[in-house]
């Protein structure tokens, strides 16, 4: 029940947000935006220039936002960030244009935003080694599994062997590494990440993420992992109503 004239959709030129905004019953008002580098809009095959397809193709109004690097100063930039985010995720690459996307955003009086997050499985991608292999693919990679990294100590914080999982995460019993993957994306990657990410941009608006509707959710932990790879069953259902526009090859 949004307002769709105070919401955005922010569309990308990949599969998620296409979705969202094909499945919608209407797109009365609605507006798309999309942000990345200045000289992205007139590349063909990059996100912005695919998004503005898909939006001129469906009639609907896009707004393109350049996220170049602010001239603001570095730590200044940082310190935005930490207090937008209490510094849960590392993903400040996104922000570097000093949060001035979002700033605009919150001054045009936008109150939220649409976003096609997911945890019905992952899109295309090479198969997976190994339960290791599937630890790295949600970003949960451990101290003690990298290299050459100095200790704890030096840090002056305590040293202890390793990071030990909860029980709760640990793989069950024959539980494949695409299967494990999946949990652990809805267990670890969605409220950890997704959600740090959300509180970044939760100091500027809302957020509305609809395939994280509960039944969505429960329905996908039914699927067995050849309907979840590459988003196969998905793909399937909204394909019907997917438009002759291609998609994206690069980001912006």
């Amino acid at each position: 029940q949004l307002d769709l004239s105070q919401w955005v959709l922010p569309l990308s030129g990949g599969f998620d947000s296409r979705a969202i905004l094909t499945l919608m019953k209407s797109r009365e008002g609605l507006r798309a935006v999309t942000w990345g580098r200045a000289e992205a809009l007139g590349q063909r095959g990059n996100d912005a220039y695919v998004a503005r397809q898909v939006a001129e193709r469906l009639g609907i109004q896009h707004r393109y936002f350049p996220t170049d690097l602010s001239q603001e100063p570095i730590d200044r930039l940082f310190n935005r960030y930490l207090v937008a985010g209490d510094g849960r995720t590392d993903g400040v690459l996104a922000y570097m244009d000093g949060f001035d996307t979002w700033r605009k955003f919150h001054e045009s009086r936008i109150r939220g935003v649409i976003r096609g997050d997911h945890g019905f499985g992952p899109g295309p991608c090479p198969p997976l080694r190994d339960h290791a292999h599937a630890m790295h693919f949600d970003s949960m990679t451990r101290w003690q599994d990298h290299a050459g990294l100095p200790s704890f100590a030096s840090f002056g914080m305590p040293e202890f062997d390793e990071q030990a999982l909860p029980p709760s995460f640990e793989p069950a019993n024959g539980e494949t590494p695409e299967d494990w993957r999946d949990r652990l994306y809805q267990l670890y990657r969605v409220p950890a990440y997704h959600a740090g990410q959300s509180d970044l941009k939760s100091a500027y608006v809302e957020i509305a993420s609809p395939f994280f509707a509960k039944p969505i959710l429960e329905l996908t932990r039914t699927h067995p992992e050849h309907l979840r790879n590459g988003k196969t069953l998905f793909r399937k259902v909204v394909g019907p109503r997917d438009i002759p526009v291609p998609y994206a090859v690069d980001a912006a």
